[in-house]
Formats: structure tokens, sequence, C-alpha cells
């Protein structure tokens, strides 16, 4: 049927993919990788359709086709990238897979790459803060969630800021620097008295120090109550 299509009409595209995807659940996956490196490689095809294709395959994957063909899958989305440098579809399909594959290395190189050709998307910003914290890698944690909130705060996006703001004392802490984390908590708190995350960490830390029982005790019991609060 499919062929019949592609007789009175080369390179249709619901043709195309139905053939492929034919191949694919078949298990003939030489014939399938070699329709598909046609349909990406072809720069006649729309870039969106080719890009969503490609992440909703990754996304889908069947665990044994990535075991039995995770390299050909690999070239296959390098393949897409360089067809389609500027689509951010096609980055976020390459990240996908290194995360995917439990290589943060990988994942963190490609995601701090895509940080600086796509600066507006903030997925990119997220995947580089998860690779960098994971690796222990705090100092670029830092980095990235301060250009988080810096343009969480330029786009007017107040619970994006907050939550950035909020991180960035996290990290602070973390690094042992808790003289300026407990600064931005309060900063955060200004912001959001009512932010439970910062309530919660900031009453936690106090009280591990031994610090200003009294306010970590207030921060305490507000966090409980507003927990109760949204458990009714």
């Amino acid at each position: 049927l499919y062929d019949e299509a592609l007789a009175l009409a080369p390179g249709y595209t619901a043709a195309v993919l139905g053939k492929a995807e034919a191949y694919r659940m078949m298990r003939r996956y030489d014939d399938f990788f070699t329709i598909m490196e046609e349909f990406i490689s072809d720069r006649d095809i729309p870039e969106d359709g080719k890009c969503q294709y490609l992440q909703a395959l990754v996304q889908r994957m069947d665990p044994r086709m990535m075991k039995t063909c995770g390299e050909r899958v690999e070239r296959l989305v390098s393949l897409c990238v360089e067809v389609c440098p500027d689509n951010v579809e096609a980055a976020k399909t390459d990240c996908m897979l290194r995360g995917g594959s439990g290589n943060l290395e990988e994942l963190a190189d490609a995601a701090h790459r895509y940080v600086a050709k796509f600066p507006e998307d903030k997925d990119f910003l997220d995947l580089a803060m998860y690779a960098d914290y994971n690796l222990e890698r705090y100092d670029s944690v830092l980095v990235l969630t301060g250009k988080k909130y810096e343009r969480a705060k330029a786009s007017g996006d107040k619970a994006a800021a907050v939550e950035a703001y909020s991180s960035l004392g996290d990290i602070y802490h973390q690094l042992g620097q808790s003289r300026k984390a407990y600064r931005i908590y309060k900063g955060v708190l200004k912001m959001d008295p009512d932010h439970l995350m910062t309530l919660n960490n900031y009453a936690y830390f106090l009280s591990e120090a031994g610090k200003d029982l009294k306010n970590a005790r207030k921060m305490s019991q507000k966090t409980i109550a507003i927990l109760l609060f949204y458990m009714k």
C-alpha cells in the first residue's frame, strides 16, 4: 500500500513515515533507519515535521530497539541536529537522548551548548542545572541559577523569579556559604512571605545551626499551617 502511494507521489511524507513505522514494528531496523536517514536528510521536507517525528520516536523508544540500535538512533539524532541546526526541538531531542542514556557529562555539554544557542528557552537552563548539580559542579549551578533568576525577573514572571532565587539560596547553603543563603532566603520571603520551600529550608537550616531559633520556630509553624491548609 505504501509503495503504491510512493509510486504515485514519491516523497509523500505520510507514506514514507507509514512505511518506516511498518518496518520498525516488524523490527526490520536496517530498513527503518535507511528510510529515516533519507527522510531527515531531505531538505525539501519541512523541519518541524522531521524534528517532531524524531522527538516522538525517542520519547516512545522500544527499550529493545534502543539496546540493539542505540548507535544508529544517536546518528539519526545527530543528523537531524546537523540538517536543522536552528531548530529548538532538534536540540531538545538531542538532550533527551543523552539524558535518557544516563550520561550526565554528555547531557551537560549539550545543554550548555544549547543554552548559548537558544538563550530564550528555559528548558536548556533547567537541563544544564540538573546535569551540573548531579555532577556536583555547584559553581556552574550558581551561575545558571543566577541567569534563570535574572531572566524571570526581566520578563516579569514573579513566580519563576521566586523559585529561582530560592534555589540560589539552597545552592549557597550547599556550598557552605550560609550567610549568603540566609540573606537570599530573607529576600525571597519579602517577595513571597508564604513560599513553602523557603520557609521550610530556612527554618531547618537555622535550627541545624542553632541560630535564631525563635524565628526558625515561627517559620516551621507557618510551614505546617500552610501544608494543613492545602491538605483540607
